[in-house]
């Protein structure tokens, strides 16, 4: 079968549907399907986007386009068997159709009756078709596009000012010094990213008391978007400055506003870490750094403002934008080198096999939930999967988890999800309080609608009971209390050490699984 093919004619058939969902979107979603790329991981993957659809089989010979609403998905038999192709119109005795590369190719419908395998894939758009992040995935993959053609333009363009522009040093070694440390920070954190278990990174990490260089740069807060994250960016700052002032001496005065421009986010960083209590070593260098070098400009006298020429300028903007081209051709270079994709198609084979997948749900044992344990309930009562979620309120992944699964009961009738959450044994513990609330809201409200929205709104809104209580208000009372304790004895047989983890229908999911393996594995 074509992959290309595949994630092709999807394009098209949103396209054609009016639906906002990027392409780059598309092939993400379809290559992690274990069917891809068939017919089911085209049908999985429009539902995931809020597109409802439906395959169906008929009797060519029997068909009329009458009963063939377009667009729609289907393969011609002599058409490069395993080919698909979107219908997007018949009229006037022909089939107009794509194969996801031409738009305007035609055939008879009498041909085609005869050429197709009666096999079509139908969708509509509707007021929940489409993806959130619209823009960001539209915008990563025109970077994905053009990223080579675009680095060569300004390679090209950038030559010519470059040309004559004098290289000499005056009073900037001791910044030229400051940056390639922040540079070197700034490559470690990146280095973290693509792979947090390294050894030496983890030394690094562990310098502290504590290591919190996980806890930091795995929350939302370490990216500005979903492609972009903060450790980027200071790669970005620490190159161009570094480049800039061995190219371009002259516009140092320029240079030293903008690290003064750039200390507002020291406070961003510090106050983010100290509000959840953790530190990451790299993070507080880079800020460290942030300062030194704004010090040692001010003590060279470089904030004046002169030598704000065009030439300079131009250099400057001519320097940044290579940088960043630069980046966009190897960032995928590098992630590539440590998780290529045909290991990760390999493993996704391994994954999917649904009699390797029960055999670890096996190993991982069946634990019974009893009705008395009152867990917070989400989805059909009559789902023929339960989903059972050990979760902490302050936990990043929990969150995360919580968002994924609530995403998949949107649009799959089939899974429910129970939510039972963990507490210390220390009575102080803070969560005691919100879980408490929360199961008084659950059994009060009877309303699974309002307890995930309740959910939600911890989660995004910075962890607020009282901006909770305010919204669902509730009455506390003693069974409820007994509940928390029934809950955390469960927890304790359970042997929960770690959050989130996952039960399906009572069987623990264990290593090498995780939550983003099973969406169709389960049913």
């Amino acid at each position: 079968m074509n992959e290309v093919n595949c994630v092709l004619v999807v394009e098209k058939l949103v396209k054609e549907l009016g639906a906002r969902v990027s392409g780059y979107s598309i092939k993400k979603r379809l290559s992690n399907h274990p069917d891809y790329p068939g017919m089911l991981s085209m049908a999985d993957g429009l539902s995931n986007f809020g597109i409802p659809n439906i395959a169906f089989k008929v009797k060519p010979g029997f068909a009329n386009k009458k009963d063939l609403p377009s667009p729609f998905i289907c393969r011609l038999k002599s058409d490069n068997p395993g080919k698909f192709i979107v219908v997007t119109n018949i009229s006037d005795g022909n089939v107009h159709f794509s194969d996801g590369k031409k738009n305007k190719l035609g055939i008879s419908e009498e041909n085609f009756y005869k050429e197709w395998d009666g096999i079509a894939l139908y969708a509509e758009k509707d007021a929940t078709s489409g993806e959130q992040l619209y823009f960001q995935n539209l915008v990563m993959g025109y970077l994905e596009k053009a990223r080579l053609p675009f680095f060569i333009s300004i390679c090209v363009l950038s030559a010519i000012f470059f040309i004559g522009i004098e290289i000499t040093n005056s009073k900037l070694w001791t910044n030229l010094l400051l940056k390639t440390a922040g540079l070197i920070f700034s490559i470690f954190l990146i280095g973290h990213s693509i792979d947090s278990k390294n050894p030496f990174i983890e030394n690094l990490c562990s310098i502290g008391k504590k290591n919190g260089c996980n806890t930091i740069l795995k929350s939302s807060a370490a990216n500005l978007t979903d492609w972009l994250s903060w450790s980027e960016i200071g790669l970005f700052y620490f190159s161009f400055t570094i480049t800039a002032i061995i190219f371009s001496p002259g516009s140092a005065n320029i240079l030293s506003w903008i690290a003064l421009a750039c200390l507002p986010y020291s406070f961003y960083s510090i106050g983010y870490q100290y509000l959840k209590k953790s530190w990451c070593v790299l993070c507080c260098s880079v800020q460290a750094i942030l300062w030194l070098d704004a010090g040692a400009f001010a003590l060279s006298g470089h904030f004046e403002l002169t030598g704000f020429s065009s030439a300079h300028i131009i250099t400057l903007v001519s320097i940044l934008l290579i940088i960043v081209s630069l980046w966009a051709l190897v960032k995928p270079m590098l992630f590539k080198a440590y998780q290529t994709d045909f290991m990760k198609q390999q493993l996704n084979g391994f994954k999917n096999n649904t009699k390797l997948f029960d055999s670890f749900l096996a190993i991982g044992g069946h634990f019974d939930i009893p009705e008395n344990l009152v867990s917070i309930k989400l989805g059909s009562p009559e789902a023929r999967t339960t989903i059972t979620m050990a979760s902490n309120l302050y936990c990043n992944p929990c969150g995360e988890a919580h968002k994924t699964l609530r995403k998949w009961l949107s649009y799959r009738d089939d899974i429910s999800l129970e939510i039972i959450f963990t507490v210390s044994a220390y009575v102080n513990d803070p969560r005691i309080e919100v879980i408490e609330y929360l199961s008084a809201l659950s059994l009060q409200t009877n309303d699974s609608g309002t307890i995930a929205e309740a959910i939600d709104d911890w989660y995004q809104n910075g962890h607020k009971l009282e901006f909770l209580m305010n919204k669902y208000p509730v009455k506390s009372t003693q069974a409820i209390k007994k509940v928390t304790k029934i809950q955390n004895e469960w927890l304790f047989d359970a042997q929960i050490t770690n959050t989130p983890t996952f039960f399906i229908n009572g069987q623990r999911l264990s290593h090498p699984y995780r939550l983003d393996d099973i969406e169709y594995l389960i049913a």
